[in-house]
């Protein structure tokens, strides 16, 4: 069964979570999303209903009290898959800075997009400068990157079947752009 196409306020949305959440443990209401977009500004019932639409895309999830109390403002956060799909769509807003060129996760996303599929020996190789010192901890950066962008956004990054030497190879799937993927992940596993 094909999924109905969103409305086209839903971009302003993904764009306004991008830029205001910064990782998937942060909670958000609809007050907050109404001011962080100013199309919501008249329209407020909008961004209630952009989150139901959401939620039934599994980009956000409404979150409980524990004690299982009703709760009179609805809360929510990101999925993971939220997470990096809010990011993308906020970094490909006009205006949005560019990634900084010198950050390793640039440098690695670059060459990913470049070559298509690589290992964490290999990147480090292309990457590191001869001889440089704490090649051994890029290496384990890199490896670690590579793992948490497989499990955020496994639609893009997939762990090839085929191992080189005994490493894991990975496969770049599809191409999102000149933004790297979030890097970071909490204790909980939670994006950042």
């Amino acid at each position: 069964m094909a999924q109905r196409k969103l409305p086209l306020f839903i971009g302003a949305v993904l764009q306004a979570l991008g830029r205001n959440v910064t990782n998937t443990t942060r909670v958000f209401t609809v007050s907050e999303l109404v001011v962080w977009s100013r199309e919501f500004t008249s329209a407020p019932g909008l961004a209630k209903s952009a989150l139901k639409l959401l939620g039934n895309r599994q980009i956000v999830e409404q979150v409980y009290d524990p004690a299982g109390k009703f709760m009179s403002i609805s809360r929510y956060r990101l999925t993971r898959q939220g997470l990096a799909t809010c990011r993308a769509a906020a970094q490909a807003a006009p205006g949005a800075p560019p990634p900084n060129p010198s950050a390793l996760s640039t440098r690695l996303w670059n060459l990913l997009r470049a070559r298509r599929m690589t290992t964490a020996e290999e990147a480090t190789e292309v990457l590191a400068n001869a001889g440089e010192e704490g090649a051994t901890r890029m290496q384990r950066s890199i490896a670690e990157y590579l793992r948490v962008w497989a499990v955020i956004v496994p639609d893009t990054i997939k762990i090839s079947a085929q191992r080189v030497n005994g490493r894991k190879r990975y496969v770049l799937t599809k191409d999102t752009g000149i933004h790297p993927p979030p890097v970071k992940v909490s204790a909980k596993g939670a994006a950042e």
